[in-house]
C-alpha cells in the first residue's frame, strides 16, 4: 500500500503529538501536590469538572457547563425540585450510559463547591423595584403602591 509523503508526515505528527501530550500529562499528574486544604481541593475539583466531558467524545459540554445551565433554567422558570429532578433524570437516560450528568438536584453540588448559591428575590408586579436588602420587609411597592403579593380569589 502506497502512502503519500504528506499522509505519512501527518500520521507521524499526530503520533508524536499524542506521545508528547501523554508525557506532559503524566509529568503534570506526578508533580501536582496533594491539596493542602478544602479551598485548594475545591479549586482542583472545579478544574477537573471544567475538563471532563459529559461522556467520552462529548465535545460541547462538561459536567460544569451542564450543571450551570440546568441551575439557571431552574431559577429562570421557577422549577420545583421534583420537576428539575425529572428533567435531569430524563436527560441522564438520554445520554450514553457512561456519563457524568447529574441525576437529581442534590447531585448538582458542583456549584456549591464554587460558592455559588441562589437567593430568591421578589419583584414589584409592575417591575418598579426589588424587595431586596432594606426593602425586604415591605409589603407594597414604594413607587406604585402595588401589593407585593398577588391576592388569589
Amino acid at each position: 500500500m502506497h502512502h503519500s509523503p504528506s499522509s505519512i508526515s501527518s500520521q507521524i505528527h499526530a503520533m508524536s503529538n499524542d506521545a508528547y501530550h501523554t508525557k506532559v500529562e503524566d509529568a503534570f499528574n506526578r508533580h501536582v501536590p496533594k491539596p493542602s486544604n478544602p479551598d485548594v481541593q475545591r479549586f482542583y475539583d472545579l478544574l477537573n469538572a471544567l475538563q471532563c466531558p459529559l461522556w467520552d467524545d462529548c465535545t460541547n459540554h462538561s459536567e460544569l457547563s451542564v450543571t450551570v445551565r440546568l441551575m439557571s433554567f431552574k431559577s429562570q422558570h421557577n422549577m420545583s425540585q421534583s420537576c428539575f429532578n425529572e428533567i435531569v433524570q430524563l436527560m441522564k437516560e438520554a445520554c450514553p450510559s457512561k456519563n457524568s450528568m447529574p441525576s437529581k438536584f442534590s447531585d448538582a453540588k458542583l456549584l456549591r463547591k464554587l460558592g455559588l448559591t441562589f437567593v430568591k428575590i421578589d419583584c414589584c408586579i409592575n417591575c418598579y423595584m426589588l424587595y431586596y436588602k432594606e426593602y425586604v420587609h415591605l409589603q407594597q411597592c414604594k413607587f406604585c403602591d402595588a401589593p407585593r403579593y398577588r391576592v388569589h380569589k
